[in-house]
This record gives C-alpha cells, sequence and structure tokens, in this order.
C-alpha cells in the first residue's frame, strides 16, 4: 500500500506542484489517479484511505508553497530550540526542555513519515507546548546570554517575591 499512495501521491504532486490540491483533498481528487493501468503497483488497494505520509500528504495537499511554508516553520523551531539547548547560561532545567523538545519532534518526524497524523490532537498538542516552552525560555533566557557576554559576568536570575528571605531583602533595600 504504500508503494501506491508515494506513486498515486507523486503523480498528483506532478500535476499540481506550486498549489497542490487543498488541504485535505487526497481522497477528493485521487479517483482518476488510481485508475492509471500504466503501472503494476495495485493503486485500487489505497481507495479509500488516507495518507500515509504527511510529508507527501503536505506536498499533495498545499504544493510547493505550502511544503515551503512548513519547512520555514519547522526550522525557525528547530533554531530557537538549538539555541536554547546550546545557551550555556540558561539553567539546567531550561536546557533539559531543549532536550525534550528534540526528542518530541523527532518522534513526531518518524511518525509523519509514516503515518497521517494532521490530525492527532494528542500529538501535536505535545509538539506545540515542548516548543512554546522552549521558545519562552529561549526569549527569556536570550537576553542573558546577550548581557552576560556584554558585562562579562555571571548570569544572576531575577529575585522573585516566592523565594524565602525575598520580603527581608526588599524591605532591607527600600
Amino acid at each position: 500500500m504504500r508503494a501506491a499512495f508515494a506513486y498515486g501521491s507523486w503523480q498528483m504532486f506532478c500535476d499540481r506542484p506550486i498549489i497542490g490540491f487543498g488541504f485535505n483533498q487526497f481522497q477528493v481528487y485521487n479517483r482518476p489517479y488510481l485508475d492509471d493501468r500504466t503501472t503494476n503497483i495495485r493503486l485500487e488497494s489505497i481507495r479509500g484511505y488516507v495518507h500515509h505520509n504527511s510529508y507527501a500528504s503536505i506536498l499533495v495537499d498545499l504544493g510547493l508553497i505550502g511544503g515551503a511554508l512548513y519547512s520555514m516553520v519547522v526550522i525557525a523551531f528547530g533554531r530557537t530550540t538549538f539555541e536554547l539547548w546550546r545557551n550555556q547560561t540558561a539553567p539546567r532545567w531550561a536546557r533539559a526542555t531543549a532536550s525534550l523538545t528534540f526528542s518530541i519532534a523527532a518522534v513526531h518526524a518518524i511518525q509523519m513519515a509514516f503515518h497521517e497524523v494532521s490530525f492527532s490532537t494528542i500529538e501535536y498538542s505535545a509538539v506545540a507546548i515542548s516548543l512554546g516552552l522552549c521558545q519562552a525560555c529561549r526569549d527569556d533566557f536570550h537576553g542573558a546570554a546577550v548581557s552576560v557576554a556584554k558585562a562579562r559576568v555571571p548570569y544572576q536570575p531575577m529575585q522573585s517575591r516566592y523565594q524565602p528571605g525575598y520580603e527581608a531583602r526588599s524591605h532591607a533595600q527600600g
């Protein structure tokens, strides 16, 4: 079946490479492609099934434009995650968040190669939450890395009112 999906997807992509057929339109427009008798692949076997490869699905549904936009988002989040992971001034827990995000993204990338996961809310929720945490951590600690590099002093986290002794320090300073 994977060969039939790959063949059919490639034929559909070749017909509309720029903008594709529209989101989730594979089942609507694949019928003429499944009637192709010039190949030994049993194309009829995939009639009624959804895609089994999310990358091919993106290209068929959204074309090169959608594929490029998707790639830009993935690259941007990958860069953000890598910057956080590489930031030596960020706390260990923040850098561990980046490691966890890399792991979740790797599992998701593998899942996308063998399944249609565009409607998997649980999987996308895990990816979105981890990427959001990574973005927030990078934003919080990126400025710290720049200021540390300029001032050449170790990073000192801000005092939180929830830390023990905060009240005593703040009243003594005021």
